[in-house]
């Protein structure tokens, strides 16, 4: 469902004004998993060229590589290729290892990759971080293409 004021449907205008629903999901980066959610929300407001998100999901089970990097997909619009996005503010209970606090946005796709920072490093966030009844919440937002 997707609400429009402003009479427009030029994406670049300030006066374009979007909210609707989207289906977040964690993304393996190089292959394919198997991944079962028992929670698996998002909501989004899109003014002019910005999307503000926010979402949650619980994992009930993950299988596969997991040694690879893993990210958040599902975003209602295509992220802008034009320079380095970077945002976030993420929530992580029940991990195996170190929980996401960011996310690193791919451009022309409706994903990018979640990073964690410990001891002053920013570090990729892995599928092994992640571990059975994994709890994820967060917002952000970002530019669209």
């Amino acid at each position: 469902m997707a609400l429009y004021v402003g009479g427009t449907d030029d994406a670049h205008k300030f006066d374009d004004y979007e909210e609707g629903t989207w289906t977040p999901g964690l993304y393996p980066e190089s292959s394919a998993m198997s991944i079962s959610y028992d929670l698996q929300t998002g909501s989004y407001v899109k003014i002019g060229r910005v999307v503000y998100w926010h979402f949650r999901f619980r994992l009930t089970a993950l299988s596969g590589n997991s040694n690879q990097t893993v990210g958040l997909s599902g975003f209602p619009h295509n992220v802008d290729s034009g320079q380095p996005q970077f945002s976030a503010g993420i929530y992580g209970y029940n991990f195996a290892g170190e929980a996401p606090v960011g996310v690193f946005y791919h451009g022309n796709t409706t994903r990018g990759r979640m990073y964690n920072y410990t001891n002053t490093t920013w570090s990729d966030s892995y599928a092994s971080d992640f571990a059975s009844n994994t709890y994820l919440a967060g917002s952000g937002f970002y530019y669209v293409a």
